[in-house]
């Protein structure tokens, strides 16, 4: 333990030196934010702050301090950074242990990450100082000693923290067990959450096309053109696109009709991006059609559309025998067999929903999924 006159002292030489920290702390902020950018990774907010006077007093005052310098205390600047996503949290890290000098590293363990009560706060912490390649720098010379604990966790761990903080409790192991119970539960959604946000991503960027920008604009071939249906550059799903792409590939009912359908009709089952596009504009602009009760009709219509698919696709293509049809074709048909059903509204006839031997072409621009 310090006892009081090196409390002071110590705390007379923060107060001499704030000024070098808070330079040290934004210099450390830029060089996070530059690593970051030039990685291509974006997070949500990298904040840092000061140890305030008081907070330092009872920490050097604690009956287990043994520092004897201010260098030794490790989290006198201390730096957050808060990713989008859970998975970023071992990103950044990666790119912390790269490029600074790791003194300590906090991870949890297989045991504290099992804990009920840890979510939220169960971030991967180090405590780093400038590699010695940056001190030959003149401009770093003066921060040779210096510390930093940089914490690194997801946007959903911080707001479980930050919520924890504003009731006033860190740990809630001594509640009664109701309540225990109540927090486990949210502590659950929240951990499920950023695991399911995760997996979200990842279908969201393998489903959007590949960018194009450098590719050089070449006039259009009519012969090409009468083949691909002119079609223009690609751009990015709407939210709405998105979404009807996500129920036909995660959606059990959907494909296993899907599915029935290709066999009914005798057609290999294909994705196309194009014609998922065109159905979600016709969902949106039509209003007879909701995302959120699809499964529930397809359920309850099930052999009606079955019945209603064979004859309105044999009547659509005259007779001729489709070769393949496109993922979402159940969907398609509910719908055409709403609107003709009631008479009202614009049927989606106009969106082909599979393709002839005669008039197959070979699809270049299918999304990824």
């Amino acid at each position: 333990m310090i006892d009081e006159k090196g409390v002071a002292v110590l705390l007379e030489q923060f107060n001499e030196q704030r000024d070098l920290y808070i330079d040290f702390m934004n210099r450390q902020i830029a060089l996070l934010q530059e690593f970051l950018k030039e990685s291509g990774h974006e997070v949500h907010a990298i904040t840092g702050r000061i140890k305030q006077r008081d907070s330092l007093r009872r920490k050097l005052s604690h009956p287990d301090a043994s520092w004897n310098s201010l260098e030794e205390v490790n989290d006198i600047v201390g730096i957050r950074i808060i990713t989008f996503f859970e998975e970023d949290v071992e990103r950044v890290s990666e790119i912390i242990r790269n490029e600074f000098r790791v003194i300590e590293a906090h991870l949890a363990d297989d045991d504290q990450a099992s804990d009920m009560d840890r979510f939220g706060y169960n971030p991967r912490y180090y405590v780093i100082g400038l590699p010695e390649s940056r001190l030959k720098l003149i401009e770093y010379r003066r921060f040779k000693e210096f510390r930093t604990e940089i914490q690194v966790r997801s946007l959903l761990q911080h707001v479980w923290a930050e919520m924890q903080q504003q009731m006033g409790f860190s740990c809630w192991s001594h509640f009664p067990a109701p309540r225990r119970r109540h927090f486990a539960r949210i502590a659950h959604l929240l951990e499920l959450t950023d695991t399911e946000l995760n997996s979200l991503r990842q279908f969201v960027q393998n489903y959007m096309p590949e960018a194009s920008e450098e590719a050089p604009v070449k006039k259009a071939d009519p012969t090409t053109a009468a083949k691909t249906g002119n079609r223009k550059p690609q751009q990015k799903p709407a939210a709405e696109t998105i979404a009807l792409a996500q129920l036909i590939r995660s959606n059990a009912i959907v494909r296993e009709m899907d599915e029935q359908i290709a066999i009914m009709m005798k057609a290999k089952l294909s994705d196309n991006g194009e014609f998922i596009k065109q159905l979600s504009a016709w969902v949106e602009q039509n209003g007879t059609l909701r995302l959120h009760t699809v499964e529930n009709e397809l359920r309850r219509e099930r052999q009606t559309i079955l019945t209603f698919t064979k004859k309105q696709l044999t009547e659509q293509f005259s007779g001729k025998p489709l070769v393949r049809i496109w993922r979402g074709i159940s969907i398609y048909m509910l719908g055409a067999a709403i609107t003709i059903g009631k008479g009202t509204g614009l049927s989606p006839e106009h969106i082909a929903p599979g393709e002839t031997a005669e008039n197959a072409v070979f699809i270049d621009d299918i999304e990824r999924w």
